[in-house]
């Protein structure tokens, strides 16, 4: 039996992912849209957002910047949907839950930075701000279950503590 990665996460995201134990299991999920195959991410940003900015959806084309891994926001690119919600604010930063409604590389840190709020973390998209990695988790994962897809399954994990941690020091 040979693993499949059905669900994928950027280097030096946290969080969920789900491997198929064979090529059936992989078939099966592959053909799930994202409209059935629910991914949610935390998320914690630089800067704050207003009032009317609290909730929203980014639905800006996503494409490549140059010829390295960059991505951008760019007119000829592929549709990008990211939904955002504001969890909670300090000065200078958001805690920010993110639903992917399309599935591009780089896709929460290309919007975040667009919006004007990189992640933490994250120099390619944002600033150096000295975070080791980008503070993004995906903390959910919402499916049907591959044999019954009247059932759905449902998995979380709490954020890591590297992430924890640096909320609790941005609120003090």
């Amino acid at each position: 039996m040979k693993p499949h990665v059905i669900t994928r996460l950027d280097r030096d995201t946290s969080g969920l992912v789900l491997v198929g134990k064979n090529a059936v299991a992989h078939a099966r999920f592959s053909k799930l849209g994202k409209e059935k195959f629910i991914k949610k991410y935390h998320a914690i940003v630089h800067g704050n957002f207003t009032e009317t900015e609290l909730t929203g959806l980014i639905n800006q084309p996503i494409g490549k910047k140059g010829s390295g891994v960059k991505r951008a926001v760019v007119a000829d690119g592929k549709k990008a949907q990211t939904q955002y919600q504001v969890l909670k604010q300090v000065p200078g930063a958001s805690l920010i839950q993110l639903r992917l409604l399309t599935g591009r590389t780089h896709q929460i840190r290309v919007h975040m930075a667009y919006l004007g709020h990189p992640l933490y973390g994250d120099p390619l998209y944002g600033i150096k701000d000295g975070f080791k990695r980008q503070v993004l988790n995906c903390f959910y994962l919402n499916f049907p279950d591959s044999f019954n897809h009247d059932q759905l399954q449902t998995v979380e994990v709490s954020d890591p503590l590297d992430m924890q941690e640096l909320w609790r020091k941005l609120a003090n």
